[in-house]
């Protein structure tokens, strides 16, 4: 394994780590075998290494041990995009946007004409609700002629426009977004499936749903969003209560449907 490139190790160890985060029971035993296979990396590309461990503590939802790694990995290579890339995805995964977005910047200003690092960026933003953002992330897209969801940039300006008549700034909808993280953390909630769409209640009025993969049945589903609900009204969080937006769990097979269901 060690006559292989020290990027190629990495994704088809990355590779497994997404098999593994995906399955509804973490197998603690494959991922000691993933951190056995990445040894060798340590004395040929330690931030690689270390970036690795940061994605195994990921999936283990160790948080503490996640920055760690992720911290070690940028000190020792801090113009490795793609590492800040990797710690955006391993944040996020978490629902730690604004840090996720951090990344992203620490990303963009080493590599910013990188339609990788670009297209990111974009993905990333609109995740952390940073809806105008996402908007300017399109234009370089297109400027850099890479491809995107011509649907989704469409969601993300109409979006941008409902925050923008309710003035809220991207920072007051990443906040948002933060506060939601808050609460998957705490019921242990953990996918990176995410999408918005923009639905018109009975009031005729246009409203934005924020709707996250949570992976379970549709009953415990139901009583989770409850828990959100309440915990976003105990917060007295505006935005959320005025029906500007709202977030909702669905399950991973149905993101786009359910969310789309909401008019």
């Amino acid at each position: 394994m060690t006559d292989l490139e020290p990027q190629t190790i990495a994704g088809q160890l990355y590779e497994q780590l997404s098999h593994i985060a995906a399955s509804k029971n973490i197998n603690e035993f494959k991922i000691q075998a993933i951190k056995r296979d990445a040894k060798p990396l340590l004395r040929i590309a330690p931030a690689i290494y270390y970036n690795i461990l940061g994605r195994c503590a990921c999936v283990l939802r160790n948080f503490d041990e996640m920055k760690r790694c992720y911290d070690t990995a940028s000190n020792l290579a801090p113009g490795d995009s793609g590492l800040w890339i990797d710690r955006s995805i391993g944040l996020s995964m978490w629902g730690f946007y604004s840090e996720a977005m951090d990344s992203i910047r620490a990303a963009l200003r080493v590599a910013p004409g990188d339609p990788e690092v670009v297209r990111r960026a974009y993905v990333q933003s609109w995740q952390a609700c940073r809806f105008q953002e996402s908007i300017d992330f399109v234009e370089r897209l297109k400027t850099l002629k890479v491809q995107y969801d011509l649907e989704d940039a469409k969601i993300m300006s109409r979006a941008a426009e409902i925050f923008e008549s309710a003035a809220i700034s991207d920072d007051d909808g990443m906040h948002l977004a933060d506060l939601f993280g808050v609460f998957l953390r705490d019921k242990k909630i953990f996918n990176p499936s995410a999408y918005i769409a923009v639905v018109t209640n009975q009031e005729c009025r246009d409203h934005v749903i924020y709707a996250f993969g949570a992976g379970r049945d549709n009953e415990k589903i139901e009583n989770l969003n409850w828990d959100a609900a309440e915990y976003f009204a105990q917060l007295n969080v505006k935005y959320e209560s005025d029906g500007i937006i709202a977030f909702r769990l669905v399950e991973d097979t149905t993101l786009r449907s359910v969310s789309k269901s909401e008019s």
